[in-house]
């Protein structure tokens, strides 16, 4: 069984912004902190599913109807759920209809393959870090104060089938959007 999402890769402008805030994050506080090689903005979980259908999803996908490629903006920085009881340490990705389309068509395509849509709305971010429960987090809240927080915008051309195995991300197919 591999264990699959799909996604989009973060473009490198970008991504080097966001690499060099969390290098002065990541020793204010003891977090599970994302790989760099990992940040991503997933478009729907799949879970657990046999290798020898993964044709069947590439398929699946691969008829996902995006008419063409466009902006995502990424800035500030949050906690899931709430900054009270946070559990995940994010960055917001600015909803467009777009992304959302995205999202809904790709959960469309699994749910006809017998993959369960998820319940909660759809929130587009970037995982940075996990958060233990107790997990003093005053430091990395000074930390974050003086950070620039704008990490920019970028253009989506393609999204991802991912694998993931001990939190090691990898790209298995890659569907344009045309």
């Amino acid at each position: 069984m591999l264990r699959l999402f799909t996604g989009i890769e973060i473009a490198s402008p970008v991504r080097e912004r966001i690499e060099n805030v969390l290098r002065r994050l990541r020793p204010a506080a003891p977090l599970q902190w994302a790989r760099d090689e990992n940040l991503h903005i997933t478009t729907t979980f799949i879970g657990f599913w046999p290798e020898e259908r993964v044709g069947e999803l590439t398929e699946a996908l691969g008829g996902v109807p995006l008419a063409e490629p466009f902006e995502i903006a990424v800035a500030d920085v949050g906690f899931f759920p709430n900054a009270q009881t946070p559990r995940v340490l994010m960055i917001p990705v600015k909803p467009s209809p777009p992304l959302a389309e995205l999202a809904t068509l790709t959960a469309q395509a699994m749910e006809a393959l017998g993959i369960a849509r998820e319940e909660r709305p759809y929130t587009p971010h970037i995982t940075l870090a996990r958060i233990r429960r107790g997990t003093r987090l005053q430091n990395l809240r000074d930390a974050i104060v003086r950070q620039n927080m704008n990490f920019g915008t970028f253009q989506t051309r393609e999204f991802h089938l991912y694998r993931s195995v001990n939190g090691v991300y990898t790209k298995l197919t890659t569907f344009p959007v045309h």
